[in-house]
């Protein structure tokens, strides 16, 4: 139905424009043959002795007066419908222009979401697996597992406040997808778990990942350091 309107405006203008050139016409061949009429009527009539200028100017006058006044006429409506033509042709592009303004906005929101989607593909997500221990002569040794579920994370860097915590690190720089890696630690006993720890670590575009919280031997307090992942630095395109 929109189609047939549509083509329904496209031709309207078209048929406006041929009415007009009739129009014309038929008005060109009224002048001639007006004029034709009264020049036979002036050459087959026997003018008077006292036939002068201002009697020729007089006829003239007749002459023309109707065709001015018809061409007057003419004119106005052919005006009116120049007029309406050119409000068919304003809509026509008005909608136009609606129509291109939405499609557009159409792909820029396919584009962010083809944006948001590309994010989250390489965007790191790290979780929690189990945690192991293990013990020496002087500390009990800790090592958290988790595992990659997104984008490549790499260029681990942890980092602790406590004096408490030896031996700290991560032993894989980089990590896949569906890879998995450890924190591994060092602690005097037991009795001191929880420790504060800070985790960072880039994706493929360079922005860069902060997991900051508590890191222990139980499962719920691993889970949330793992679970709140924050973007510090956005790469700068």
């Amino acid at each position: 139905m929109a189609e047939d309107e549509g083509q329904e405006e496209r031709i309207i203008p078209r048929i406006e424009k041929d009415d007009s050139r009739l129009f014309i016409g038929i008005g060109a061949v009224f002048t001639f043959l007006w004029i034709a009429f009264f020049l036979v009527l002036y050459s087959q009539t026997e003018l008077p002795d006292d036939w002068s200028l201002n009697h020729l100017g007089d006829f003239l006058a007749g002459v023309f007066a109707p065709l001015a006044v018809f061409w007057f006429v003419l004119g106005f409506f052919l005006q009116i419908k120049e007029i309406r033509y050119q409000r068919i042709e304003i809509n026509r592009l008005g909608g136009f222009t609606e129509r291109q303004a939405h499609a557009t906005e159409k792909q820029v929101a396919i584009g962010e979401r083809g944006l948001e989607k590309g994010k989250e593909v390489i965007r790191p997500r790290l979780l929690f697996m189990q945690t192991g221990t293990g013990s020496s002569q002087h500390s009990a040794k800790f090592t958290i597992n988790f595992k990659n579920l997104g984008g490549t994370a790499y260029d681990f860097n942890i980092t602790t406040t406590s004096a408490n915590l030896a031996e700290l690190k991560c032993p894989k720089l980089a990590v896949e997808k569906n890879g998995s890696s450890a924190i591994q630690f060092a602690i005097g006993s037991t009795d001191h778990l929880p420790q504060p720890l800070e985790m960072t670590y880039l994706d493929l575009e360079k922005n860069e990942y902060l997991h900051k919280g508590l890191v222990s031997k139980d499962e719920e307090t691993n889970n949330k350091f793992f679970d709140e992942q924050k973007l510090i630095e956005k790469k700068q395109r």
